[in-house]
């Protein structure tokens, strides 16, 4: 999907969170900022990301649809952890879980990874 498309979804998926950003460059909250970079540098796997954190503070579900869109684009590898973590946020154990475990086999040793496989203990 490209930069602006996953704008205009992400749009259609949170409109109470997302308001018009004035022309005079004032935003709403953290959502309108990053929609606003988006649109400024829609190449950037750092602002897709930024854009998937400031969702994640305001719909959690929403986040993890462009952490993945993210993923999809610029690869696995910047949006693994993000993933899991909004799956663990949402209750979604198991899949956070295999997640989790998946980058424990890439990058061992990852405090964030070991925290959390912690946290969800076996299954």
């Amino acid at each position: 999907m490209t930069a602006p498309a996953l704008i205009a979804r992400a749009r259609r998926v949170i409109p109470s969170v997302v308001g018009a950003i004035g022309s005079a460059g004032r935003w709403q909250d953290g959502v309108t900022l990053w929609l606003s970079v988006a649109e400024r540098h829609p190449d950037s796997p750092q602002v897709c990301r930024g854009l998937g954190n400031a969702l994640f503070e305001a719909k959690k579900e929403a986040a993890l649809d462009v952490y993945r869109r993210c993923a999809a684009r610029f690869g696995p590898v910047l949006f693994e952890k993000n993933i899991a973590i909004a799956l663990y946020e949402l209750g979604r154990r198991d899949e956070a879980r295999a997640t989790f475990r998946r980058i424990e086999t890439l990058r061992p040793g990852d405090p964030v990874v070991t925290k959390y496989l912690r946290l969800l203990g076996p299954e």
